[in-house]
């Protein structure tokens, strides 16, 4: 995989995971008050709450900072002030901003792209059983990219975030089963875990649960069932499945097409964990 794809791949902002209240209940009500803020468009006020929090040391108010000057919601932005902040949190063992720290390190915001520091970070906060870092951490090793290639140790991070539900995770261990990378190669286990991020709502991964349940690759096939996972693969954007979708449509009919749409019409993702 090219590095910059790679990059892509994993880049994600833990925006979510960074309104969470801590312990202590005055410094809850106003992290909530500023994230309740945030959601509202309304940096300004996000910042007024979570700067004196920063300021006294709160791990998730220093990582919320971050947020707001790597986006630039309220400030300019400023990758070097988010990633001062980031350092503040990470050094109090916040795992989300470890991640953060490790994203800035593989985007060069402190200078040209280092993934050994990226890789230092992403395996102190993976080691706090962070899944988006255990997963980012599993395909540096698999590629070789500031740390030792080491397939085997990829396969066991990406196979911990996938079991934590992270729908990348168990795509990409879907994909590390169907090709043997890390593991011996196993049909039936890469359906299982493609239909496990499917069921997520991941598209490509519908795309790959409903091929194989079309084909009978992995699964008893059922090209029903197929249709539909195609379906949806195709409605989340995966235009590779758009051909199938309509080779296994004319292979079941217009009464089999027209319950997947009705289907597809009712899917609920399931939480990610």
């Amino acid at each position: 995989m090219h590095t910059a794809r790679l990059i892509r791949t994993i880049r994600a902002l833990a925006v979510a995971a960074s309104l969470t209240a801590l312990a202590a209940h005055a410094r809850a009500d106003a992290l909530d008050d500023g994230a309740a803020a945030f959601a509202a468009g309304d940096f300004a006020a996000a910042r007024a709450a979570w700067q004196p929090l920063a300021d006294a040391g709160n791990p998730v108010a220093q990582f919320n900072m971050g947020v707001l000057y790597e986006q630039g919601r309220g400030v300019e932005p400023d990758p070097a002030a988010a990633m001062a902040w980031w350092e503040k949190a990470a050094g109090q063992s916040y795992a989300p901003a470890q991640h953060n720290l490790a994203l800035a390190y593989m985007d060069g915001q402190a200078g040209p792209p280092d993934f050994a520091a990226a890789a230092k970070r992403f395996t102190q906060a993976a080691a706090q059983g962070y899944a988006r870092s255990q997963y980012s951490l599993g395909k540096l090793y698999l590629e070789g990219l500031g740390v030792a290639a080491d397939p085997a140790k990829g396969f066991q991070l990406i196979a911990r975030a996938a079991q934590a539900g992270l729908p990348a995770a168990q795509y990409n261990l879907g994909k590390m089963f169907r090709d043997g990378i890390g593991v011996a190669p196993d049909r039936v286990a890469a359906f299982e875990w493609f239909l496990r991020a499917a069921e997520r709502g991941h598209a490509r991964a519908q795309g790959h649960a409903g091929h194989r349940l079309a084909e009978g690759d992995g699964v008893t096939a059922d090209p029903v069932e197929g249709l539909y996972w195609l379906t949806l693969a195709v409605r989340g954007g995966d235009i590779e499945s758009e051909a199938e979708r309509a080779a296994v449509a004319l292979r079941v009919g217009a009464d089999a097409q027209a319950k997947a749409e009705a289907r597809a019409d009712a899917f609920v993702p399931v939480p990610a964990e």
